[in-house]
Protein backbone atom coordinates (compact mmCIF):
# COMPACT_ATOMS: atom_id res chain seq x y z
CA UNK A 1 0.00 0.00 0.00
CA UNK A 2 1.18 3.32 -0.32
CA UNK A 3 1.21 4.21 2.86
CA UNK A 4 3.47 0.56 4.16
CA UNK A 5 5.83 1.84 1.03
CA UNK A 6 6.21 5.64 2.73
CA UNK A 7 7.39 3.98 5.64
CA UNK A 8 9.54 1.59 3.95
CA UNK A 9 10.81 4.37 1.88
CA UNK A 10 11.61 6.89 4.61
CA UNK A 11 13.22 4.33 6.98
CA UNK A 12 15.64 3.30 4.50
CA UNK A 13 15.99 6.17 2.26
CA UNK A 14 16.08 8.71 4.03
CA UNK A 15 18.79 10.92 2.93
CA UNK A 16 17.75 10.70 -0.86
CA UNK A 17 13.83 11.75 0.12
CA UNK A 18 13.90 13.51 3.79
CA UNK A 19 10.47 14.78 3.74
CA UNK A 20 7.82 13.74 1.71
CA UNK A 21 4.59 15.42 1.73
CA UNK A 22 1.17 13.50 1.31
CA UNK A 23 0.30 14.28 -2.16
CA UNK A 24 4.22 14.42 -2.95
CA UNK A 25 4.48 10.75 -1.69
CA UNK A 26 1.67 9.60 -4.06
CA UNK A 27 2.92 11.09 -7.01
CA UNK A 28 6.54 9.56 -6.52
CA UNK A 29 4.69 5.73 -5.68
CA UNK A 30 2.66 6.56 -8.63
CA UNK A 31 5.98 7.32 -10.93
CA UNK A 32 7.40 4.35 -9.50
CA UNK A 33 4.81 1.75 -10.01
CA UNK A 34 4.32 3.18 -13.51
CA UNK A 35 8.12 2.70 -14.38
CA UNK A 36 8.02 -0.65 -13.01
CA UNK A 37 5.01 -1.36 -15.33
CA UNK A 38 6.64 0.66 -18.47
CA UNK A 39 9.59 -1.69 -17.23
CA UNK A 40 7.44 -5.16 -17.88
CA UNK A 41 6.00 -3.30 -20.83
CA UNK A 42 9.12 -3.22 -22.81
CA UNK A 43 10.48 -6.76 -21.49
CA UNK A 44 7.18 -8.09 -22.94
CA UNK A 45 7.67 -6.29 -25.76
CA UNK A 46 11.25 -6.88 -26.42
CA UNK A 47 10.21 -10.69 -25.83
CA UNK A 48 7.68 -10.40 -28.36
CA UNK A 49 10.17 -8.58 -30.71
CA UNK A 50 13.09 -11.56 -29.73
CA UNK A 51 10.66 -14.58 -30.84
CA UNK A 52 9.16 -12.69 -34.29
CA UNK A 53 12.70 -12.12 -34.88
CA UNK A 54 13.61 -16.03 -34.13
CA UNK A 55 10.85 -17.06 -36.48
CA UNK A 56 12.14 -14.46 -39.50
CA UNK A 57 15.02 -16.21 -39.13
CA UNK A 58 13.46 -19.80 -39.27
CA UNK A 59 11.54 -18.97 -42.18
CA UNK A 60 14.46 -17.40 -44.06
CA UNK A 61 16.59 -20.69 -43.30
CA UNK A 62 13.60 -22.46 -44.93
CA UNK A 63 13.24 -20.69 -47.63
CA UNK A 64 16.77 -21.41 -48.45
CA UNK A 65 16.35 -24.80 -48.11
CA UNK A 66 13.39 -25.28 -49.78
CA UNK A 67 14.86 -23.04 -52.92
CA UNK A 68 18.41 -25.00 -52.89
CA UNK A 69 15.82 -28.57 -52.94
CA UNK A 70 14.52 -26.84 -55.90
CA UNK A 71 17.77 -26.01 -57.69
CA UNK A 72 18.47 -29.78 -57.26
CA UNK A 73 15.61 -30.82 -58.72
CA UNK A 74 15.84 -28.64 -61.80
CA UNK A 75 19.92 -29.74 -62.09
CA UNK A 76 18.13 -33.69 -61.74
CA UNK A 77 15.62 -32.96 -64.37
CA UNK A 78 18.36 -31.01 -66.75
CA UNK A 79 20.92 -34.00 -66.52
CA UNK A 80 17.60 -36.32 -67.37
CA UNK A 81 16.79 -34.27 -70.25
CA UNK A 82 20.12 -33.77 -71.72
CA UNK A 83 20.65 -37.72 -71.55
CA UNK A 84 17.25 -38.15 -73.48
CA UNK A 85 18.25 -35.28 -76.22
CA UNK A 86 21.21 -36.88 -76.46
CA UNK A 87 19.30 -40.20 -76.81
CA UNK A 88 17.23 -38.60 -79.71
CA UNK A 89 20.19 -37.53 -81.31
CA UNK A 90 21.43 -41.08 -81.61
CA UNK A 91 18.39 -42.42 -82.80
CA UNK A 92 18.05 -39.56 -85.05
CA UNK A 93 21.41 -40.65 -86.70
CA UNK A 94 20.95 -44.00 -87.06
CA UNK A 95 17.37 -43.09 -88.84
CA UNK A 96 19.52 -40.71 -91.24
CA UNK A 97 22.08 -43.70 -91.95
CA UNK A 98 18.77 -45.86 -92.59
CA UNK A 99 17.89 -43.53 -95.38
CA UNK A 100 20.70 -43.19 -97.13
CA UNK A 101 21.31 -46.64 -96.84
CA UNK A 102 18.00 -47.20 -99.14
CA UNK A 103 18.83 -44.43 -101.60
CA UNK A 104 22.20 -45.74 -102.27
CA UNK A 105 20.81 -49.08 -102.77
CA UNK A 106 17.74 -47.66 -105.35
CA UNK A 107 14.80 -46.76 -102.79
CA UNK A 108 13.42 -43.10 -103.51
CA UNK A 109 12.78 -40.62 -101.30
CA UNK A 110 8.55 -39.97 -101.42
Amino acid sequence: TPRDFATLLCTTSSSIIPLITNGQFVQLYFRIVMDEQEKRKLDRKRARNRAAATKCRQKKIDRIQDLERMVANEKQRSQSLDMEMESLRGTLHQLQQLIQMHEQRGCVRS
